[in-house]
């Protein structure tokens, strides 16, 4: 099948570098066989012998590596925030004891990787929540249902992304709908051809099926319409959910209409309307400004302060241009006062 597509399309291959009936082998630093897709054990070693990085580009080459496993490792955006916090911090950065513990956390997760993932042959199902609103996880996994009770899941892959600051002001729903969203974009190969069945404790049925939805959260549904996807709630016990959201909420509120509720009121009050300053002043044809001759009508403007001052502590400069000429005189003075000037 391979060599007639390959036919079909007029495509050649180099001899040199391929290989035919081997069991295993490695595209795209990964390992791909007869079991699916597993990370590169060069790859995983990379980070289990790392030293503690001291630079900043050693952090850089951490995250970096980090990276490339990303698929393989459980929550990694929320197990890396340590490390890019260090990089914020630029040159002067300070390892401290959460980013060793991360880095500990770390090596030990990698070491323990789980083997090759799923082929994409089943239904896939999506699991994805927020946790301190600075990332998102998700875990795609496919299900096995014939001839058992609850089915054998398998990780896909697994998905965290560490979030902007703008992104991190989302409401909590909309960071989930968005942890749908990225999926779909990044694993466009996996919901193209296979039906998918989103399952969280969010109503995202409500959310992205909205025909009233503006803004980002429209293009979100507009986007993942086309796909074959099923959104479920999760009907787990409410008590399982109670220690991860023991959550101090900060003081305020949300308040979505303020800026048009505001408007409204305003509107409506009549003293507001009578008394309240109306800077405005009413449109008027523009003057223009007579130049019949040279040297009779002159610009002045003010330049400074300097940041390194002239001979004689002149910081400040007083620009003259004239309007018919354009000519230019400049003089440095003292200080921008009248008496200077």
């Amino acid at each position: 099948e391979t060599f007639d597509n390959l036919d079909k399309f007029h495509l050649k291959l180099n001899p040199t570098k391929c290989s035919f009936g081997v069991p295993a082998g490695e595209l795209l630093g990964y390992l791909v066989s007869a079991r699916g897709i597993e990370a590169n054990p060069e790859k995983i070693q990379a980070i289990v012998t790392m030293r503690k990085p001291t630079k900043l580009k050693e952090i850089q080459q951490l995250t970096g590596r980090v990276a490339a496993l990303s698929r393989f490792v459980a929550r990694l955006g929320e197990k890396a925030l340590p490390f890019y916090a260090l990089i914020k911090q630029g040159e002067k950065f300070e390892w401290n004891e959460e980013a060793d513990r991360a880095f500990e956390h770390l090596k030990h997760d990698t070491s323990n990787t789980g083997g090759a993932q799923g082929k994409g042959t089943s239904p896939v199902i999506y699991r994805g929540h927020t946790s301190g609103g600075q990332h998102i996880t998700i875990l795609v996994v496919e299900r096995e249902e014939e001839g058992k009770l609850h089915g054998v899941q398998r990780p896909v892959y697994f998905i965290s992304e560490v979030l902007s600051p703008s992104k991190q002001r989302y409401p909590h729903y909309q960071k989930l709908a968005y942890g749908v969203f990225t999926t779909a974009r990044k694993l466009r190969h996996y919901f193209s051809t296979h039906p998918i069945i989103v399952v969280n404790e969010a109503p995202l049925s409500n959310i992205l099926n909205n025909l009233e939805a503006t803004g980002r959260v429209s293009l979100w549904g507009i986007e993942l319409s086309p796909r074959d996807i099923t959104l479920s709630n999760d009907e787990a016990d409410v008590l399982a959910n109670i220690g991860s959201q023991c959550l101090a909420i900060p003081p305020g509120f949300y308040w979505l209409t303020t800026i048009e509720d505001a408007k409204d009121i305003v509107r409506t009050c009549d003293a507001c309307q009578r008394f309240a300053a109306k800077p405005h002043s009413p449109a008027a044809e523009l003057m223009p400004i007579p130049l019949s001759w040279p040297f009779a009508q002159w610009g002045l403007d003010m330049v400074g302060k300097l940041h390194k001052a002239w001979p004689g502590g002149y910081v400040y400069m007083l620009v003259a241009v004239d309007k018919f000429t354009k000519w230019i005189e400049a003089k440095p003075i003292t200080s921008p006062d009248a008496a200077s000037v």
